[in-house]
């Protein structure tokens, strides 16, 4: 299923992109970004308050270890209310997250972008406050949307 044949959701799909590649961008600039699946599942058994999404590219076929994996990650997710948010594309995740370079990528296996802590309170930005609400409105939705990420 895409964000397209969402008929109940009133934002639309560039609004949703926008708002994924904004948080992205603006939490690895405040190094609130952690990357890979092994990294992401050892960050949440430590402290599982601290992320606001999981960003998981689609499930490609072929690694059923990984595929085992992905989905007891996302099981744990929704058991902490942690929001899950899918991508169309690992590499194209990974190159929104580090550049487009001939360099050493993160893994994007899996993305949690961590809590924007401001003192002792959490304050969302106006990006992130769109993808919380998207995240609520999809909820019950199987499968969930997955986004498109542009070609960076």
């Amino acid at each position: 299923m895409t964000l397209e044949d969402l008929p109940e959701t009133n934002m639309s799909r560039k609004v949703v992109c926008k708002a994924v590649l904004t948080v992205l961008r603006k939490a690895q600039a405040e190094k609130r970004l952690t990357c890979g699946l092994l990294p992401a599942i050892k960050l949440l058994e430590m402290d599982p308050e601290s992320a606001l999404f999981c960003i998981m590219p689609q499930s490609s076929q072929g690694n059923a270890a990984l595929h085992i994996q992905t989905v007891l990650l996302q099981a744990f997710c929704y058991e902490n209310d942690i929001r899950i948010i899918q991508v169309d594309s690992a590499e194209k995740l990974g190159d929104i997250v580090t550049g487009k370079h001939d360099g050493p990528r993160f893994d994007s296996s899996c993305v949690i972008v961590h809590q924007p802590w401001a003192t002792d309170q959490c304050v969302l930005s106006k990006s992130e406050q769109q993808l919380v609400r998207f995240c609520h409105k999809t909820l019950d939705e199987f499968p969930q949307p997955v986004i498109k990420l542009p070609v960076p």
